[in-house]
């Protein structure tokens, strides 16, 4: 029933976000996915037992769940319309320019 809840948000969402056009439908695609994550992890926090990293523990893994999802789907595509792949230089400079520092805050936030 939840998931299908979601879906439907998603759904409508995704509906006004042809409507509105580029810069507001991004945006309110981005706040209804967002807002489907915090109400669930809400429910699984306060039905659940006394677990203090339960909500860090399962942001961790949307974040991991999602970006490995993305990227794989991205690769398995990719390469099934084209066998070779290419990539741009100044696109891989600038994700590794984001990795390097999230990597190092990381420690950070998991102690």
């Amino acid at each position: 029933m939840m998931l299908w809840s979601a879906f439907g948000v998603v759904r409508h969402a995704g509906g006004l976000a042809v409507r509105l056009g580029e810069p507001f439908g991004t945006l309110i695609l981005t706040i209804s996915v967002i807002s489907i994550e915090v109400i669930m992890i809400s429910a699984v926090m306060l039905t659940a037992a006394h677990n203090p990293t339960l909500g860090r523990d399962m942001m961790f893994s949307v974040l991991m769940i999602v970006l490995n999802g993305l990227v794989g789907l991205s690769l398995l595509l990719g390469g099934f319309g084209r066998v070779e792949q290419s990539f741009n230089l100044q696109g891989a400079n600038t994700f590794l320019a984001v990795l390097i520092p999230l990597t190092m805050l990381i420690p950070f936030f998991c102690c």
